[in-house]
């Protein structure tokens, strides 16, 4: 039996608060590319003004945060909060810094509707860099 080259689990009709969406979750095995499709709720971008601490809001399951080129000297840290309505208390986000090296990247906290990310700057010296950070949101069952 052959298997199929792509295939799209679909998840069902998700009722939240003004927003009614079919969610779909696909695997791409001649590419190897698992994710969320482009369309709707699925992704975006959003850019920090004013600081490296300054809030976003971005409402999409996946996208990715454009920080401010602020400095962040050797060692430092600093956090701001993602809002997002796909965020929950049992949610589980996954980052990664997009083509920059010398930042460690986490998850500080969870909250409904909310994440506080920590941005680390790992080197010895000072980074300015407007830091790409991709993000992916997945909600796990607790039972």
């Amino acid at each position: 039996m052959a298997v199929p080259n792509r295939f799209s689990v679909d998840v069902g009709p998700v009722e939240r608060e003004l927003l009614d969406f079919n969610y779909q979750f696909s695997i791409d095995y001649t590419t190897a590319v698992i994710g969320y499709p482009a369309g709707i709720g699925h992704g975006g971008s959003v850019t920090q003004i004013t600081s490296k601490a300054t809030a976003v809001t971005l409402n999409t399951q996946s996208g990715r945060v454009i920080m401010i080129n602020a400095a962040l000297g050797a060692g430092a840290s600093i956090n701001f909060t993602l809002s997002n309505t796909f965020i929950q208390q049992n949610s589980v986000l996954c980052l990664n810094p997009l083509n920059f090296n010398g930042y460690r990247v986490e998850v500080e906290t969870v909250a409904a509707n909310a994440a506080s990310i920590r941005v680390t700057n790992v080197t010895a010296g000072i980074l300015s860099d407007a830091l790409q950070i991709l993000f992916a949101v997945f909600n796990a069952q607790l039972s």
